[in-house]
């Protein structure tokens, strides 16, 4: 292997310090896996990969202040209703999916870039 390899494979197994709680993992795995759950028993697996997509909101709460975390949780929420209705909007046609998809996350990224 090249020595590029083996830094890559270092840099993928290394542990690294955090400075999120550590029930912060519990909650996330919780928030998604219930989800996909209560999907597999009420015999709609779509509805629930679906719920638990909008579930990994949980992962941007760092504040410990209710009003930042609603701000944060609502500006997350909205972001992942736009680009699903994008999505929605833009399946239609296979190559003007591609286009679409690279601008929309170019505009993402420059917006939060900034």
């Amino acid at each position: 292997m090249s020595n590029f390899a083996v830094v890559m494979w270092k840099e993928l197994f290394r542990f690294n310090k955090t400075d999120r709680s550590w029930h912060l993992p519990i909650v996330a795995g919780a928030c998604v896996g219930i989800p996909l759950l209560i999907g597999l028993l009420i015999n709609d697996i779509e509805a629930g990969k679906l719920a638990s997509l909008g579930a990994l909101i949980i992962l941007y709460i760092q504040s410990n202040k209710l009003v930042n975390r609603m701000v944060i949780l609502m500006v997350c929420g909205f972001g992942f209703i736009l680009s699903f209705s994008f999505g929605l909007i833009f399946v239609f046609n296979l190559w003007l999916t591609p286009v679409f998809l690279g601008l929309y996350t170019f505009g993402v990224h420059y917006a939060l870039d900034r």
